[in-house]
């Protein structure tokens, strides 16, 4: 079978859905050598396509941020190509697949943010998905979402018309796992990180809730404790809008510059270090799929 991955939509700030996809075709490419993948990348995604012989690498030059301009290509060019290169089904990883599909579709499903909480995208975004998501319910040959909880929600809100719907969660690789305490110690000292500290690893995305836990550590000191520093390590991209100028300026506004370390971003194999280090996780987000 000659199957199509779509990336045109990967780039690495994307947190989460970039590991997902990543150890996802990780492990296709460890399972499966007899299949052949088509996979159309960008230059940001390409790194993602296992160097092994059932994977041919299509690249195709846009830029991922762009989101018009890739979706006119999915809803377009893109099928030229799968018709030029036989594909017997396509498999595409953000939420939606195009409504103009020539064959079978598979989709992965994050979550349904856009329609469980709308105000998270401006009105046209929010439009957009709402109509492509119900479309992808009507078209999808198989729908895989990430979670039991997503799935729940596929079938409540999007009332899909394919029984196929499997759960296919989330796959993390060998090296996440607990750390040394030396090899712990020594991730602290290159960060210089404390020796106690609370740590909350997210984008900065609105319902991810930063505010409210800088709310909680200024509260915290107003009633006289001395909280462990926080520790937060996040991108922006394109859907968090100014949510991190927000945050920076609530972090002044009570005095907490000393209280919150900032890290750069981190290269995957260094968070099960980063997770080891910390004294305490807390994760106040207010919607995960």
């Amino acid at each position: 079978m000659r199957i199509g991955l779509n990336l045109l939509h990967m780039h690495d700030g994307i947190g989460g859905v970039w590991n997902y996809v990543e150890n996802l075709i990780s492990a296709l490419g460890d399972l499966d050598r007899q299949n052949t993948y088509i996979v159309f990348v960008t230059r940001q995604s390409q790194c993602l396509v296992p160097d092994q012989k059932n994977f041919k690498k299509i690249l195709i030059n846009i830029n991922p941020l762009k989101a018009w301009h890739r979706i006119l290509f999915e809803n377009t060019i893109l099928h030229y190509y799968g018709w030029k290169h036989k594909i017997d089904c396509f498999h595409w990883f953000a939420n939606v697949l195009s409504p103009f599909l020539l064959v079978p579709g598979l989709v992965t499903i994050h979550d349904l943010l856009p329609l469980r909480n709308p105000g998270s995208y401006s009105q046209i975004k929010h439009l957009y998905l709402k109509i492509v998501l119900n479309i992808t319910a009507r078209k999808a040959k198989s729908i895989l979402p990430i979670s039991n909880s997503t799935a729940l929600d596929i079938i409540r809100i999007l009332k899909p018309k394919t029984d196929q719907l499997h759960v296919l969660p989330i796959i993390l690789n060998n090296t996440f796992k607990p750390s040394q305490d030396v090899e712990a110690i020594k991730f602290k000292k290159k960060y210089n990180l404390p020796e106690n500290f609370w740590l909350y690893v997210a984008n900065f995305y609105p319902h991810k809730n930063h505010i409210r836990l800088i709310n909680a550590c200024s509260d915290l000191k107003k009633q006289g404790e001395n909280p462990w520093p926080l520790v937060l390590r996040g991108d922006s991209g394109p859907d968090t809008g100014t949510t991190k100028e927000l945050i920076e300026a609530e972090i002044s506004k009570f005095d907490l510059d000393k209280d919150v370390i900032w890290l750069p971003r981190l290269a995957y194999d260094e968070l099960p270090l980063l997770y080891s280090g910390a004294s305490a996780l807390i994760f106040p987000s207010l919607f995960e799929g």
